[in-house]
């Protein structure tokens, strides 16, 4: 019997992130970790989740980068940014297509509305 939830893609290189967002999300939607960006990409050449919740600062490549690359193979998929900061990223990123954002420390609440608006 296959599994109808919807996939979620969680991409930060911060272990204690992903698990909190697997805590979250994990009882009702089927989760992807990817610890970087070079990851993410490489398993988005292969998957193509419903959601995605993408950090900014990361090492190697940051979300900016990733999510330039991502719109170019998934133009469709949403996504969120997961930031410490908002700082200079916001126009940019709206210029790509983004309007949801989740700062850290995170609410759960705000992650589970966002989920739930995006997805249903």
């Amino acid at each position: 019997m296959s599994d109808l939830r919807k996939q979620i893609m969680v991409v930060d290189d911060e272990d204690g992130v992903l698990e909190s967002f697997e805590v979250i999300l994990s009882g009702d939607y089927n989760l992807i970790m990817a610890r970087s960006g070079f990851e993410a990409l490489s398993i988005l050449k292969e998957k193509s989740p419903d959601l995605i919740f993408l950090d900014v600062r990361m090492p190697g490549m940051d979300g900016i980068e990733v999510l330039r690359n991502l719109k170019k193979m998934h133009s469709k998929i949403d996504v969120v940014i997961v930031t410490a900061t908002e700082g200079g990223y916001r126009k940019e990123v709206e210029e790509l297509g983004i309007r949801h954002y989740i700062e850290k420390p995170f609410d759960v609440f705000k992650i589970e509305a966002i989920t739930k608006e995006i997805l249903s």
